[in-house]
């Protein structure tokens, strides 16, 4: 048996938010936008061995040349999360911080390029966010502490 499993996962939240038209990102004079993407990781336990991940994502771009915000989106993505009781702590948070996050981001990834798409921008493909690194930066602040 798996010590962990994805029950259900889907985006309980899109917003898109477009400021200017596509032709001022991505036009002749400005062939590139600067995206910015952040995200956040709630974990919230339903019970002994259910927890619920919510991957909050923000994306922004803004043109490059004259540093006008073109769109803002906003997605959040929840997982709901059966762990094993043989998982230790450690390997929980791991699990909750790292693994399902990162299978969510995909989907995410994937949510973003038909969004922008849809709206009539060049579809935009951010990059992966890792993670793990993340997640070792944290203990090593923990530890610190």
């Amino acid at each position: 048996m798996a010590s962990y499993y994805v029950i259900k996962s889907y985006a309980a939240k899109q917003n898109f938010i477009s400021r200017h038209s596509s032709e001022l990102m991505w036009s002749q004079g400005n062939s590139k936008a600067d995206v910015y993407t952040e995200a956040d990781i709630i974990i919230k336990k339903d019970d002994k061995h259910l927890f619920q991940v919510e991957l909050m994502v923000d994306v922004s771009a803004i043109v490059s040349i004259t540093q006008r915000n073109v769109f803002d989106i906003h997605i959040i993505y929840t997982s709901l999360v059966f762990i094993d009781e043989t998982v230790s702590e450690q390997e929980r948070d791991k699990i909750l911080m790292v693994d399902v996050p990162s299978a969510a981001f995909s989907s995410v990834q994937e949510m973003i390029k038909q969004m922008t798409e849809n709206a009539g921008y060049n579809s935009l493909s951010i990059d992966t966010i890792d993670f793990e690194h993340r997640f070792r930066c944290n203990q090593r602040i923990v530890n610190e502490e």
